[in-house]
C-alpha cells in the first residue's frame, strides 16, 4: 500500500477518556475452555481516541473514533463498517466489549455520512440518485483501507498503543457487512471477517441495494456471519445466500426474535423509529412487515449474542485462542441456550 496515500498524516481532533464502566475491572484471561466466556466483558479499561482521517487523494475527512485497552500490545486491529444511514458510533456496546477484551478498535463515519455532495437533495432526479448511490458504494471500501492506513502507519497521534498489523479483522452490519466482504476481496491484509445481516444478495428483495460481491478472494479468510430470524429487510435467507457463495471458513448463527436492528446500540429505539418512518418508493412494504418489538427478544439479549459470537471468532482467528476454538468447534446452540439466547446454527 505504500505510495497509495501520502504518509503525511495528521490528527486534527483528538480526545481521549476512561470509560467509566471500565474503570478498576481486572480480571484473568481465560485460559481454558472451561473458563472462557466471551459474553463477559472483559479484563482491560478502555480509552476512546477521537480523529480526523484524511484522505487527499478523494478530498474528503472521515471522522473516526479509536477504543483500545489499557494493556500492553501488540494488539489486533479490527475495523467497524456500520449500516446505511449509521456513523462511527453505532454499535458502541460492541467496539466497547472487543477492546475491553485487548482489541484496538477503529469505527468512522463513511463518506455518505461526512461528505455533503453524497447526500441525498430535494428534489433529486433519478439520474441524480442513481449516481450519488454509485459514488456511495464505491467509496465504501476506501474508506476501510484508507482508515487501515492512517492506523497501521500514522499511528494514534501519542497514544502508548501497539497495533499488529499481521492481525487485522474487518467487521460490520448490513451495508457495512457489505463492506467487509467487499473489502476482503481487494485487501491481502484482512485475516477475519464477521458480517452482521450482510448486504450482497443476488437477489435482494425490492428497495434493498443491490451492490454485487465478489467472493472470489484467493484464501482462506474465516468468516462469521450473523442473521436474525425477523430481519426484514435482509432476512436469513438473504444472508444465506451471500454464506452459500462465500468460498472460506464460515459459519453462521442466527437468532430468533431478531430484526435488521438488534445489531445497534439502542436497539428498542432504532427499531421503533424504523417501524414509525415511511419507506420511499420500492421499500415501501418494509414498515408494515416489521413486528412490534413486544414480539421481538431484547435488546440487552441480542447484544450479548453479537458481542460473543463476534469475540469468540475474533479470538480464534486472530488470537489463535484454542479456548475460543473449542467453544466454536462445540454445539453453539446449546452455549447460546445456556446464557438465555435462542439461535439457529447454519452449516455448511
Amino acid at each position: 500500500m505504500a505510495g497509495e496515500f501520502s504518509r503525511a498524516r495528521k490528527v486534527i481532533a483528538v480526545r481521549e477518556q476512561l470509560l467509566p464502566e471500565r474503570r478498576g475491572e481486572r480480571q484473568a484471561w481465560p485460559m481454558s475452555r472451561a473458563s472462557y466466556d466471551p459474553f463477559a466483558p472483559g479484563p482491560h479499561p478502555v480509552g476512546v481516541r477521537a480523529l480526523d482521517v484524511r484522505d487527499s487523494a478523494r478530498d474528503r475527512v472521515l471522522p473516526a473514533e479509536v477504543r483500545y485497552p489499557g494493556a500492553a500490545g501488540p494488539h489486533p486491529l479490527v475495523v467497524y463498517s456500520h449500516h446505511s444511514g449509521g456513523h462511527r458510533r453505532s454499535a458502541t456496546f460492541l467496539t466497547t466489549h472487543l477492546a475491553s477484551h485487548g482489541y484496538v478498535v477503529a469505527s468512522l463515519d463513511h463518506s455518505e455520512v461526512a461528505v455533503p455532495a453524497l447526500a441525498r437533495r430535494d428534489n433529486e432526479t433519478d439520474e441524480h440518485r442513481a449516481a450519488r448511490i454509485t459514488a456511495i458504494v464505491d467509496s465504501r471500501v476506501p474508506d476501510v483501507r484508507r482508515l487501515l492506513d492512517e492506523l497501521l502507519v500514522g499511528g494514534l497521534a501519542g497514544a502508548d498503543v501497539d497495533v499488529d498489523g499481521g492481525r487485522i479483522g474487518l467487521v460490520g452490519h448490513s451495508f457495512g457487512g457489505w463492506t467487509v466482504l467487499a473489502t476482503t476481496a481487494v485487501d491481502l491484509r484482512v485475516r477475519a471477517v464477521v458480517a452482521h445481516a450482510p448486504g450482497g444478495a443476488a437477489q435482494p428483495l425490492p428497495g434493498v441495494l443491490r451492490a454485487p460481491l465478489t467472493l472470489d478472494w484467493g484464501r482462506d479468510v474465516p468468516t462469521l456471519f450473523l442473521a436474525a430470524e425477523n430481519d426484514v429487510p435482509i432476512p436469513p435467507v438473504a444472508v444465506l445466500d451471500v454464506f452459500d457463495r462465500t468460498p472460506a471458513t464460515k459459519r453462521m448463527v442466527t437468532l430468533r426474535r431478531a430484526d435488521h436492528q438488534h445489531f445497534v446500540d439502542d436497539v428498542e429505539g432504532a427499531h421503533d423509529a424504523a417501524r414509525a418512518m415511511s419507506f420511499p418508493g420500492e421499500a415501501a412494504w418494509m414498515q408494515a412487515a416489521m413486528l412490534p418489538m413486544t414480539e421481538l427478544c431484547s435488546g440487552e439479549r441480542a447484544h450479548m449474542f453479537v458481542r460473543g459470537l463476534t469475540l469468540a471468532h475474533l479470538d480464534a482467528t486472530l488470537n489463535a485462542n484454542e479456548a475460543a476454538r473449542g467453544f466454536l468447534a462445540d454445539d453453539i446452540a446449546d452455549e447460546l441456550a445456556a446464557h438465555n439466547l435462542d439461535a439457529i446454527v447454519h452449516r455448511p
